[in-house]
């Protein structure tokens, strides 16, 4: 049962933030999925967030076209802080 609902409230995380990207028209949506899509790919297949943080710079800062001082910051800090996984990996 654990697992299910963290899977579920992985999911609903994920989706929270393609609504947002939608709501505020920051990014086109296909854009912002063909962005995140790399990094999504190297996250499931290694199961390491840390692993797939040199394609979500590349895709943040190219893509994207964010600023790189915001995802230099941003992205490394939300990597290590945020180990939702984490407990799941042990199961």
């Amino acid at each position: 049962l654990y697992l299910v609902v963290h899977g579920a409230l992985l999911t609903v995380a994920a989706l929270v933030a393609v609504l947002a990207v939608v709501l505020t028209g920051s990014a086109p949506l296909g854009r912002f999925v063909r962005a995140a899509l790399p990094a999504q790919v190297v996250a499931l297949s290694t199961r390491s967030s840390m692993a797939a943080l040199p394609a979500m710079l590349t895709a943040s800062e190219g893509s994207l076209g964010l600023p790189s001082t915001l995802t230099r910051f941003a992205l490394p800090l939300g990597v290590s802080a945020f180990r939702l996984n984490q407990a799941v990996s042990w199961v």
